[in-house]
């Protein structure tokens, strides 16, 4: 990552900044971020030393992923709470350390999910486990995602924090789907955090689960959340068609009839309406009168 990748990240952050869309990696950001002369003059050598070594660390990541301004700004935040985390960043932001004091304080307020915690789940698992009709994994993961739900029932802070640690357990210690898929969707929708949606997004399919190859699919499709690619994109829309989820199945349909395919084109339009995707009735119509 040279100097002439960090200089077009400029006018990329002006881009976003207008309304648009733009390629950025963590490297260019954290760069733009972080003022390494300030860091030196204004913090303690160990504080400093350890600065400096995220900031290494951060500039190795230079996958460029296309964002909005939703998006840039919840990378900006996470990059910018990290360094915090270490020594206070409005001493080396590069800009007025009182002015940047002030935003600061309103950045550590902001309360975002906990990650999820291992102590009261271990300990609901433990007491499940002395139930006679608690058999297995699948009866756990089962008892525990009905618990969760039913505390999202009643949204306050507090259940909400408590049912996204539930979810994150059975997402990430469990495999367990209907958890991932709904860390996904929560990541997507209440967090706004793209990357984080397509990674449980991902998990889900790999495991064998078509609404999130669907959903995966989608992102791959349109570069949110991941570097753009519509031949992978086709390859889980493929994946959650054979998996019986219609609105698929109907996306290859549009792709093959663009790309002039009509005989897999019907039998993906087809396969969509008999799955229930009852638009996709109007394409057959189309393609049988020649159209």
């Amino acid at each position: 990552m040279g100097i002439f990748s960090d200089i077009k990240a400029v006018g990329a952050v002006q881009k976003i900044a207008a309304g648009g869309k733009a390629k950025l990696s963590i490297s260019q950001i954290t760069n733009l971020l972080i003022n390494l002369p300030d860091a030196q003059k204004n913090l303690s050598e160990s504080d400093f030393s350890e600065v400096y070594s995220l900031y290494q660390e951060l500039r190795k990541c230079n996958t460029k992923m296309d964002m909005d301004k939703q998006e840039y700004y919840n990378t900006v935040i996470s990059i910018i709470k990290r360094f915090d985390a270490i020594a206070p960043y409005e001493k080396y932001s590069g800009g007025n350390e009182t002015e940047f004091s002030f935003m600061m304080d309103e950045i550590r307020n902001t309360e975002e999910p906990k990650k999820p915690e291992n102590t009261a789940f271990d300990s609901d698992v433990r007491d499940l486990l002395n139930q006679d009709d608690i058999q297995s994994q699948v009866d756990i993961c089962e008892e525990e995602y009905k618990k969760a739900m039913k505390l999202l029932d009643n949204p306050t802070k507090k259940n909400v924090h408590k049912a996204y640690d539930i979810m994150g357990n059975l997402a990430a210690r469990f495999d367990y789907v209907p958890a991932i898929m709904w860390m996904g969707d929560f990541q997507e929708s209440a967090l706004k955090n793209l990357q984080q949606a397509a990674f449980w997004f991902k998990k889900a399919a790999d495991l064998g689960d078509g609404d999130g190859a669907r959903c995966y699919a989608d992102m791959l499709m349109t570069g949110r959340g991941v570097d753009k690619d519509m031949n992978l994109a086709m390859s889980y829309y493929a994946d959650a068609a054979d998996k019986g989820i219609p609105e698929a199945a109907f996306v290859l349909g549009e792709f093959f009839r663009n790309a002039g395919d009509s005989q897999n084109a019907l039998k993906a339009y087809k396969q969509a309406y008999d799955g229930g995707f009852a638009p996709a009735k109007t394409r057959i119509d189309q393609m049988k009168n020649g159209k």
